[in-house]
């Protein structure tokens, strides 16, 4: 996988129910699609309406996480 393309890796998507959630990772669903062109179509199924806290990003190589530098800021798309 060539991760210096902005069409590599994948495409992650949570959905939290609120800050607490959000910062504590408990993710009431999320979505992964690989990045296969300049957009990518993602389509989440809520357990009920309401206000989520929504978190993406582009894993470019794959391995599941939203990598960080030495200081902690992202180094992915986000």
């Amino acid at each position: 996988m060539n991760s210096s393309s902005p069409e590599a890796g994948e495409i992650r998507l949570a959905v939290y129910a609120n800050a607490t959630d959000f910062k504590e990772q408990r993710a009431v669903t999320s979505v992964i699609k690989p990045r296969t062109g300049t957009s990518v179509d993602l389509k989440v199924a809520l357990p009920k309406a309401g206000t989520y806290v929504l978190a993406a990003f582009h894993d470019l190589n794959g391995n599941g996480k939203l990598d960080r530098n030495f200081f902690s800021i992202p180094t992915e798309p986000y």
